[in-house]
């Protein structure tokens, strides 16, 4: 393979078929050969890792594409993330990302005032998802049950249910039981 096309094709398929190992092959060896990689091959990589379950190699290589502003649009505002267009896997891997972000902030720069503030997460309302359904917004809350277990609340917005809100205080809660398990 020679080009970025040739090779996103091929990182796409395999994250189609799960196969994350393979698709990091691919990544290193497009690199080496002096392809540029676009947003799209950092997205099938992206996707791979993450439904491999290898969150930490997905949270790495997003954190790569977001040094060379390939997701910008996603953290636009400050305590705001924007999942629009991204694919389910993608999305997981940005919040999943920022939330940690968040907790080691407060874990490693608690402000002595106790002040943090809400994350929002804009999912969108599913209007350009194929039929017209959500499949960010329920992913985005199925993902805070299965992994954060109901210490780290996820809050619909009854105004829009395109915006999920997780509130300061659950953060807060949540580095207190990291810090004191007892809690």
């Amino acid at each position: 393979m020679t080009n970025v096309i040739s090779y996103s094709a091929a990182l796409t398929a395999c994250e189609k078929c799960h196969q994350s190992k393979r698709a990091l092959e691919l990544f290193d060896e497009m690199r080496e050969r002096g392809v540029e990689p676009n947003v799209i091959a950092y997205g099938a990589v992206i996707s791979a890792c993450e439904l491999c379950g290898n969150f930490t190699k997905a949270e790495s290589v997003l954190r790569e594409a977001a040094s060379l502003l390939l997701y910008e649009s996603v953290w636009r505002q400050k305590f705001t993330i924007d999942l629009h267009d991204l694919p389910v896997p993608v999305a997981r891997t940005v919040v999943r990302m920022t939330v940690t972000d968040v907790l080691d902030r407060l874990q490693k720069n608690p402000r002595p005032d106790g002040t943090c503030h809400d994350l929002h997460i804009i999912t969108g309302r599913g209007k350009s998802s194929e039929g017209g359904v959500a499949v960010l917004r329920p992913a985005i809350l199925e993902m805070f049950q299965d992994e954060y277990y109901g210490k780290l609340d996820c809050l619909e917005n009854s105004a829009n249910r395109g915006r999920l809100r997780v509130p300061a205080a659950s953060f807060r809660t949540l580095v207190s039981c990291m810090e004191d398990p007892a809690v």
